[in-house]
């Protein structure tokens, strides 16, 4: 099975406005490595989700966007 890494960021507005959004979020992925980036005020995360799309071996895990609308949350890959 293809391992569906990939990186987001939440940022900390996001964690304190929408916390139930945020945890749906974090119910979808199992995050491997999370670090501060206290010049942004947020989160990068490294996680798998099956949300994400498969990673050939050897390349770099894709950037991802989580973005709430509403009440429905939409996964975004980022160009590049």
């Amino acid at each position: 099975m293809a391992r569906r890494l990939g990186k987001f960021i939440i940022n900390r507005e996001l964690i304190e406005e929408y916390p139930k959004h945020v945890q749906r979020i974090m119910g979808m992925c199992v995050i491997y490595r999370a670090e501060y980036l206290m010049h942004r005020e947020a989160i990068e995360y490294l996680a798998i989700s099956d949300h994400f799309d498969p990673l050939t071996p050897g390349y770099e895990a894709p950037v991802y966007t989580w973005t709430v609308d509403g009440v429905d949350i939409v996964l975004d890959r980022e160009a590049g």
